[in-house]
């Protein structure tokens, strides 16, 4: 059985990663633009939880949703 290593991400992409969600952005989409398993981005999530601490972007639905953009935009050119 072959036996792929796992993503290694940042702290800080974890962060921003679930931040999109709670500002709005369907999971669904976030995991996709950002080529993350739900189960990763939900253990993420519940791991900020319990560290008490859920940054997001402010609260601003601009700024978010640029993130947004800006993440897909460089999964896009890492596949390249």
């Amino acid at each position: 059985m072959l036996i792929l290593p796992r993503n290694h991400f940042s702290d800080e992409f974890e962060r921003d990663a679930v931040g999109l969600v709670e500002s709005g952005i369907p999971q669904k989409q976030v995991c996709a633009d950002s080529s993350v398993s739900t189960s990763a981005l939900q253990a993420w999530g519940e791991a900020q939880l319990a560290a008490h601490s859920l940054p997001t972007s402010g609260g601003d639905p601009e700024a978010t949703r640029a993130n947004a953009q800006t993440l897909k935009r460089i999964r896009e050119l890492d596949e390249n």
